[in-house]
Parts: structure tokens; sequence; C-alpha cells
């Protein structure tokens, strides 16, 4: 999905969506909390950043849904991103 992300409490919070990639291209921010991917809930199971990694990759072309809290929205957001190719910097 080419975002930056860390365990942060009970949280993934997205530290960076890297530029020309999938999740900056849906719309995901930096600070945005991962509270679930393909709707299983990752937010205090006590996952470490590897094993989310392992949810959020994947084949090319394929999709992976998240639903993540953004400051100052009051429901979760709802994001379908199409794996590709993870920009190289």
């Amino acid at each position: 999905s080419a975002a930056s992300a860390r365990a942060r409490g009970p949280a993934l919070v997205v530290v960076q969506a890297m530029a020309g990639g999938p999740s900056e291209a849906v719309g995901l921010k930096s600070g945005d909390k991962i509270i679930k991917v393909n709707d299983q809930n990752i937010a205090g199971v006590g996952l470490t950043n590897r094993d989310v990694q392992k949810y959020l990759k994947g084949p090319k072309g394929t999709e992976v849904k998240i639903d993540v809290l953004r400051r100052n929205v009051t429901d979760p957001l709802r994001y379908t991103i199409i794996r590709d190719k993870i920009p190289q910097y």
C-alpha cells in the first residue's frame, strides 16, 4: 500500500503515505490510525509492525481495504487500495 506506518499505542499510525504510491492516491494521510485491514481488527490486539505489513502487502493489482480513524472526523473512513509497485526513492 506504500505507506510508512508505525504501531503507536493500540493502533497503527500512518507516518507518511509515499508520494506517487497507491496509499497517497486514495487519500491516506499522515496521522491516520489504521484500525482494520480487510475487516480484520488490528487495533489493540498486540500486532507488531511486521505483522501488519503482512496484511497490507500483496500481489500487484489486488485490493486491500483499510479502515482508519482521522483527527476531527467522527466516523472511521474506509479506503480500498489497489496494490501496486511501491515507488523507490
